[in-house]
């Protein structure tokens, strides 16, 4: 595989993505739950791009909980793990 040794990839949290899926599905409280992991993932991996973007994405998805009347507070006690 010529090239394979000077390949290096930058992945995002895979619960980034199931955020933006949960939101699509327009279900906010489990979208909030998954940024609030994808954040709290970034900052295990000293990656503050992807904790920014998934902080952006939760504050979106918490604007939405607000509107639906849902538990606000519940993504980030229990994304815990």
């Amino acid at each position: 595989m010529a090239g394979a040794v000077g390949l290096s990839l930058a992945l995002r949290p895979v619960a980034q993505s199931l955020g933006e899926l949960a939101l699509m599905l327009d279900r906010p409280q489990e979208a909030a739950d998954h940024f609030a992991r994808a954040e709290r993932v970034a900052h295990r991996w000293h990656s503050p791009h992807w904790a920014d973007a998934a902080r952006a994405d939760l504050a979106q998805a918490g604007s939405r909980v607000r509107r639906s009347g849902l538990d606000v507070e519940r993504a980030a006690l229990t994304a815990g793990g």
